[in-house]
């Protein structure tokens, strides 16, 4: 039998918390391992200051996650050292810690997917969905290598944890035990509320998500200093917007930034249909039409065929960009033209406020309007955000009714579903707007059994899944063109958000949030190809209202396209609390409302400069524009002002 050491109970309790902070080192540097180039392979220079610099985050999360354990451990009580007591604090102490890996170790592979540590927003965003059960064992089955490390890591917390235990002490008099024993009361809870803190100035805020800038040389490398359980606990309760408040002065801030537009069309209204399909994570890498500019000297792979022959008869905007990395985010951006700053719209307390969207506008016009998710009805709060879009009908799942095209995972196979809407919509009374999203490009990219082995399998798991929407598409484009209803009708062609890089371009700040945005009419009116006009999400609505002649007031966050000139050419790209926002060539990268970073696009992506410094009238444009912006943005929603009139 191995000889267990006994210690002072408080030398106990410093041992196994430096097992803990040296297991989420450990968690840090797989977290580097696994996702080194999404990380921009950060230098040993830079290491040196992240590692040190985690360990302040990493102490506020151990602290909240052992407090508990900690205080119940100090109790001046004699019991405190009985056998049972112990043995029943160190089991909490196990149970809590693991939680705290588990986190660590689960972002490891989720971080590809939304390029920051997961917050609290992410228990909003799941609430609702009906396969959380099979989701996790997916995830455990396609990462079964982080399982394992896992478990490595609780069996290495478990076996030194109890390599030690805490001595009894000889008490000669209990009251002098006890008074002694309170005394240390206080330096446990001074000590466990700095470090909750992280810093020791009264009059400062406790630590935050942007606090993590101080350790980095890019914006980056943001993800790999925090630590999930920090990153969690802090946004818990975190409120949704609060106010800026850098314009006094209203008008000057209307001419920087107007969300109430009003076009002045001398041609009456066209009510053409209107035809949205958004793609899941449909990043513009994978498409070949749209990567020539950005892939320079280098063979450029296209899973997508059929969209790179319908990209040549419509409005291709090359400098496509999503406002936000998430699903949940791409309805409100493109039916309402409302990006998620700080929370998803969808999230926030505010997702109640009276809006006027698209859909709103068209059926002022007549329009009957529609969406349409195989997913699970509930499915990202998608069915519960149309209500408030003003959308008629939302078909999801349960409206699909055959659940012999499930795919067992998200919904409706894409080929099935599309060639569904596509009927839908011949039996729907013109003019409609409807709008799908697709969903079989979503992990774990699987494909149906009739077309295992037909699609390009490329260096990602998810090229093959991008081949057979892309093939999708060009069934429901094929059934469509024999329908009515195709040629007075507009389609606007995007993704909700980029998804797993391949090429160094598109492992960048710009490059993941890079999509396609296209726009297709059949008589061929709108053929060009735009490498120019920096175009997002909430664009959509502002330019499909402008196609349409519509002259009524309405309010958008973007702009339109049609009419973008110098002056207007601008995107934003939102993360949690970090924005980037991009004016022609130049890109700001703002943290919790600081500039932490500059670059120049005109050069790339791939940031060469990381001191690129632009010049004062550059950066006052950019500054002013971000800052009317944001004050435009959340002071409306807070007053719930985002309509009109």
């Amino acid at each position: 039998m191995k000889k267990i050491k006994t210690l002072n109970i408080n030398l106990v309790i410093i041992y196994r918390l430096l097992i803990v902070f040296a297991i989420y080192s450990i968690c840090r540097l797989l977290y580097l391992v696994f996702n080194f180039e999404a990380l921009q392979s950060p230098d040993a220079e830079a290491l040196l200051k992240i590692m040190p610099g985690g360990l302040r985050f990493d102490a506020v999360g151990i602290m909240y996650i052992n407090g508990l354990v900690i205080l119940l451990a100090i109790l001046p009580f004699h019991f405190r050292h009985h056998p049972l007591y112990q043995k029943l604090l160190f089991i909490l102490f196990i149970v809590l810690n693991t939680i705290g890996i588990a986190l660590n170790i689960i972002d490891i592979g989720y971080y590809p997917f939304i390029k920051a540590r997961t917050t609290a927003s992410v228990f909003s965003q799941f609430a609702d969905e009906t396969n959380k059960l099979n989701l996790s064992f997916q995830f455990i089955q396609d990462y079964w290598y982080l399982a394992l490390i896992f478990i490595v890591l609780t069996t290495i917390l478990i076996h030194f944890s109890r390599k030690i235990k805490a001595s009894p002490p000889i008490i000669q008099n209990r009251y002098r035990y006890t008074l002694w024993a309170s005394l240390l009361m206080p330096v446990y809870l001074f000590v466990i509320l700095f470090l909750i803190r992280g810093h020791l100035h009264l009059d400062g805020k406790p630590l935050y998500l942007n606090d993590a800038a101080q350790y980095t040389q890019t914006p980056a490398e943001l993800p790999l200093v925090l630590s999930t359980p920090f990153s969690l606990i802090r946004t818990i309760g975190k409120k949704s917007f609060t106010k800026r408040n850098y314009f006094q002065n209203d008008e000057l801030m209307e001419q920087v930034m107007n969300p109430i537009h009003q076009y002045k069309n001398n041609t009456p209204f066209t009510p053409k249909n209107v035809v949205l399909i958004i793609l899941e994570s449909f990043g513009r890498e994978y498409i070949g039409a749209v990567n020539s500019q950005y892939l320079k000297n280098k063979q450029i792979d296209s899973y997508t065929p059929f969209l790179d022959s319908l990209f040549q008869h419509g409005l291709l905007f090359c400098n496509g960009f999503a406002n936000g990395r998430r699903s949940i985010d791409a309805p409100p951006a493109l039916l309402a033209s409302i990006p998620g700053l700080t929370v998803s719209y969808p999230l926030s307390q505010n997702a109640n406020n009276k809006i006027k969207s698209l859909a709103h506008c068209l059926k002022e016009k007549g329009y009957t309007t529609s969406f349409y998710h195989g997913g699970s009805n509930g499915t990202m709060r998608f069915d519960t955000f149309c209500k408030v879009a003003g959308i008629d009908h939302y078909y999801g799942r349960n409206e699909y009714n055959n659940e012999a095209d499930y795919d067992g995972m998200w919904g409706i196979w894409d080929d099935e579903y599309l060639q569904y809407f596509s009927r839908q919509l011949t039996n729907t009374e013109q003019p409609f707007f409807a709008a799908v999203f697709t969903l079989s490009s979503h992990h774990p990219f699987h494909l149906p059994d009739k077309y295992r082995g037909q699609f390009p399998e490329g260096e990602l798991e998810i090229h093959k899944t991008i081949g057979y929407t892309d093939f999708a598409l060009k069934h429901f484009f094929d059934l469509a063109k024999k329908t009515p209803w195709f040629d007075n009708t507009l389609f606007v062609i995007t993704a909700d958000h980029a998804a797993i890089p391949c090429h160094e371009e598109y492992k960048t700040l710009a490059g993941e949030y890079a999509i396609p945005l296209f726009l297709y009419q059949s008589n061929e009116n709108l053929v060009r190809r735009d490498t120019v006009t920096l175009a997002q999400h909430i664009d959509v609505m502002p330019t499909v209202l402008d196609i349409l002649g519509y002259n009524e007031p309405f309010f958008a966050y973007g702009k339109d396209l049609m009419k973008t000139g110098k002056k207007e050419n601008f995107a934003v790209s939102a993360n949690e609390d970090r924005v980037q926002y991009y004016y022609n060539n130049l890109m700001m990268v703002k943290n919790n409302g600081e500039t932490i970073h500059w670059q120049d696009l005109s050069k790339g992506y791939i940031d060469t400069n990381k001191s690129f410094n632009p010049s004062d009238e550059e950066k006052e444009t950019l500054i002013m524009f971000s800052n009317a912006f944001e004050q435009q943005y959340f002071n409306r929603i807070i007053e719930n002002k985002m309509v009109a009139n």
